[in-house]
Order: structure tokens, then C-alpha cells, then sequence
């Protein structure tokens, strides 16, 4: 008479790879929602900086408005990977549960 098997390995394989699934899904959407919490900050330095009358510091034209760009777009990226705003914190929170839960469905 055999036993019956209480533990199937393939079980293991198979909840194995759907976490590590689950986990890439995850992780792709927190990085997206840095991105756009990257990319709304960068638009308000933007709007910020269009407030700010010229200096003369700098000679103005092309070179100084890519300079501006890739500061305000060095200086967004960085206060998203720190959660400054908490934008991609609370993007994540609302939409997770449909956003990751869409492919069960």
C-alpha cells in the first residue's frame, strides 16, 4: 500500500515562481511610480524656475536652459528615490490591489 504524498514538489516550484512574478510586478510598478512622481516634480521645478527672474550669473540662452533641465531633472529623480513628496508612496497604496491583482482575473 503507498502513502499518499503530502508534499508535492512541484507545488513548491510552481508557488515559487508566481512569488517571484508577483514580486517583478511589484517592483515594476513601485518603479513606475516613482518615474511619474519623478516627472511631476520636474514639471513643478520647471513651473518654479519660470517665476524666478534672470541673473546675468550665468550668459542665458540654449547652454543654460539644458544646464537648468538636467539639474531639475538630476534633482527630481533624486527626491523620488527618497520619497520627498510621498507621491509614488500614495500611488502605490491606491492602485496596487487592481494593478497588480489584474492578470488573476
Amino acid at each position: 500500500m503507498m502513502t499518499p504524498v503530502l508534499f508535492d514538489p512541484t507545488t513548491a516550484v510552481n508557488l515559487k515562481k508566481e512569488s517571484l512574478k508577483e514580486s517583478l510586478e511589484e517592483k515594476r510598478f513601485k518603479e513606475a511610480c516613482k518615474g511619474f512622481e519623478a516627472m511631476f516634480i520636474n514639471e513643478m521645478l520647471k513651473a518654479m524656475r519660470k517665476t524666478i527672474p534672470k541673473s546675468g550669473l550665468l550668459d542665458g540662452g540654449l547652454r543654460q536652459e539644458i544646464y537648468e533641465s538636467m539639474f531639475d531633472e538630476k534633482v527630481s529623480e533624486a527626491l523620488s528615490e527618497r520619497g520627498a513628496l510621498g507621491i509614488a508612496d500614495m500611488l502605490y497604496n491606491a492602485f496596487a490591489p487592481r494593478v497588480i491583482n489584474k492578470g488573476e482575473q
